[in-house]
């Protein structure tokens, strides 16, 4: 068996077809999701409740959840 840089046969970005590369972040006005209805915040259960509606966009308008926010 040859070991190589890929697993499970996964396609790289360059042979991913343009669709498929885009995410639901890639907009710049994507809709705010409360943590707890989404699937992919685990650890949304321990957020208080009272500011769990709150959009961080309000106070830092350059977040976007796939990138680093820089101070």
């Amino acid at each position: 068996m040859e070991i190589t840089g890929r697993d499970n046969e996964e396609a790289t970005d360059a042979e991913m077809p343009e669709e498929e590369k885009k995410n639901k972040y890639d907009d710049e006005n994507y809709e705010f999701i409360p943590p707890s209805l989404r699937d992919d915040a685990p650890l949304a259960g321990i957020i208080n409740p009272e500011i769990e509606d709150i959009d961080p966009r309000k106070f830092f308008p350059d977040f976007r959840p796939n990138k680093i926010l820089r101070f």
